[in-house]
């Protein structure tokens, strides 16, 4: 039983992704050490993935306009083991769907034979079974808050920490990222990395002197002398002056974030900002030389600051400027939430505060609510005040949310303009792909259909026709799975398709497509150099074609592997077993008979030369 039930575990929950406050309590939290760990970490913004250096308002490359206007979602898995974590509806969510499983499960393997329905719930999954595998499910939630570093702390490879709600004490180790992600974060990351290595050095140059330094004796020139001795103690001068030289290139690249990250700051400075900022001014960073000239500490204490200009900025409105933060939104919170989080230990006084200009009802673009009528809106759900059934959650007929069918849309519902090609143009570009009407049963969408009608990832692209008129043996439809006689859904906002046949681990990566991978050939060469340039976008339906083309491939080999073959044109596709004499139907022997009835009439109309025979 534990075994069979662990199977039932391996794929995670939720796909698409659930919100999170639909299926979590208050209860699931981070505790201490016991944080809360999440898997293949994706952000986006609308319906774009996005990085943390485009959508963390503390970098300098941050598309702020854009975050305020489309907001950001979190998206990743999440491991858990305990049942009383789980919402009301959380619970009946994940009891349909692990049902939902295990009747697949029983059906495959009574084959044929009557048996019961499955009565397995969560709650005796988790808590009654104890078994030593953790529920995976992947979820959603809004992300408002700058990221943390939490390297003494963190179990994560980049200490990496993002925080949900520090009121509640709901953050999550990011323990994985989606590649995408990764790529379009890797700047914040080393942004922060550096400043790691700076407070290292702080340390260790307190630890050898025997006393504290005042951040006013941190300035860029102190940092790379401690840099150069302990990066090379041993060295010659040449190799001494090189590693200070490169430090202060570092310095110079990262200008503007270093001095605003430590305005941020309230206290645990790694350094003056002010003396910093005017060590800038003064060796002009935008300068091509590479020659830094020694730096001479004044006292500007009573000089207005001026904002600093990088790359050519010409004036200080393309600077991110922390300081039109109002301070009863900045200082109050960050104090709060100092107060009510655990603290970084290697990191204090980065607590958290929201951009500016924020709410959490606005955060998925959803229009302020004044009142009760404007918050009736299409867009995704503030998990903080909306109820959890809404235009997000379709319903059952009984009224409750199924919560499987969630829209995966963080902005809206709206289909973009790629999903509408009806013209016959278009319909001929899809000619030959294996998902067919033809291959399924004349009957409704079962339950564990990968796609429906109503769903924004399916391309109508694809037409619906008639099944043809030479018709599929019934012994060949039953053995297709359903899943592959449907269109695969567009992996929005992102680039990732996972195989819907339940025991396949197969997944596709649009943003990193495999070099050998058989069913990557399905394309031409320039298609895809075109793909892996990442030079696109879903709006081109080329790109579309050529995803459907892969996932065709891909589906092949799943019949090839059932032992199915497909023959004829699209309007007259028919699936037909590779070897028919080894299955038993009527209908299949009458088949055999035909073949080779038309091969005995082949040969006698048209016999062998002499030479042959």
């Amino acid at each position: 039983m534990a075994s069979r039930v662990e199977k039932l575990l391996e794929e995670p929950f939720g796909n698409p992704a659930y919100w999170f406050d639909d299926i979590f309590n208050d209860k699931c939290k981070s505790v201490g050490k016991n944080a809360l760990i999440l898997h293949n970490v994706m952000l986006s913004c609308g319906d774009e993935v996005t990085g943390l250096t485009y959508c963390d308002w503390t970098q300098p490359e941050c598309e702020r306009e854009r975050v305020e206007k489309e907001g950001v979602i979190v998206r990743g898995t999440l491991a858990f083991r305990h049942s009383g974590w789980l919402t009301t509806h959380g619970s009946d969510v994940l009891t349909k769907e692990l049902r939902r499983r295990d009747n697949k499960d029983l059906a495959r393997r009574a084959q044929g034979h009557d048996i019961s329905s499955s009565n397995l719930t969560i709650h005796h999954v988790i808590s009654g079974l104890r078994l030593p595998v953790k529920v995976r499910i992947q979820i959603k939630k809004p992300h408002k808050y700058p990221s943390q570093y939490l390297w003494g702390e963190s179990s994560a490879p980049d200490g990496l920490c993002l925080w949900i709600n520090p009121q509640k004490g709901l953050y999550f180790h990011v323990m994985t990222m989606d590649s995408l992600t990764r790529r379009l974060s890797a700047l914040c990351i080393e942004r922060y990395w550096i400043a790691f290595e700076m407070l290292g050095l702080v340390k260790a140059a307190e630890k050898q002197n025997l006393g504290s330094i005042a951040p006013k004796e941190r300035t860029p020139s102190w940092f790379a002398e401690q840099y150069a001795r302990y990066k090379c103690p041993a060295a010659d001068k040449g190799e001494y002056e090189q590693a200070k030289k490169n430090m202060l290139k570092v310095f110079k690249e990262h200008a503007d974030w270093l001095v605003h990250d430590q305005k941020r700051q309230l206290n645990h400075r790694l350094f003056d900002p002010k003396i910093w900022l005017n060590w800038f001014k003064r060796h002009d960073i935008r300068s091509d030389s590479d020659e830094l000239e020694p730096f001479e500490e004044d006292d500007d204490e009573g000089e207005e600051e001026e904002p600093m200009q990088v790359d050519g900025a010409s004036s200080s409105d393309e600077l991110m400027d922390y300081e039109d933060i109002p301070a009863s939104r900045s200082r109050s919170r960050t104090q709060n939430s100092r107060d009510n989080s655990p603290a970084p230990v290697e990191n204090a006084g980065r607590s958290p505060q929201p951009p500016p200009g924020r709410s959490a009802s606005h955060f998925l673009g959803q229009k302020r609510r004044h009142d009760s009528s404007s918050a009736e809106s299409s867009r995704g759900p503030s998990p903080q005040d909306e109820p959890a059934v809404d235009a997000m959650h379709p319903q059952d007929d009984d009224g409750e949310s199924s919560g499987l069918e969630y829209v995966d849309n963080p902005r809206d519902l709206a289909e973009p303009a790629y999903y509408r090609m009806s013209s016959e143009d278009d319909e001929d570009e899809f000619e030959n792909y294996v998902f067919d009407e033809a291959l399924s049963p004349d009957e409704e969408d079962p339950p564990d259909s990968d796609t429906s009608d109503d769903d924004p990832g399916v391309h109508p692209g694809v037409p619906v026709y008639e099944p043809s008129r030479q018709s599929t043996e019934p012994s060949v439809a039953a053995a297709v799975p359903y899943v592959l006689t449907k269109p695969p859904r567009i992996p929005l906002p992102g680039g990732q398709w996972y195989c819907p046949v339940s025991t396949c681990d197969h997944q596709l990566d649009m943003h990193n497509l495999p070099e050998d991978h058989p069913t990557v050939f399905a394309v031409s060469k320039e298609d895809r150099d075109r793909i892996r340039s990442g030079n696109w976008s879903w709006q081109d339906s080329r790109l579309v074609q050529c995803f459907y083309e892969i996932v065709s491939a891909h589906y092949v080999d799943h019949l090839k592997t059932i032992g199915i073959k497909l023959e004829g044109s699209r309007k007259d596709l028919v699936a037909k077993w590779v070897h028919p004499e080894e299955h038993k139907s009527e209908h299949a022997k009458v088949l055999v008979k035909d073949e080779r009835r038309s091969e005995r009439r082949s040969v006698l109309h048209d016999p062998k030369p002499d030479s042959e025979q």
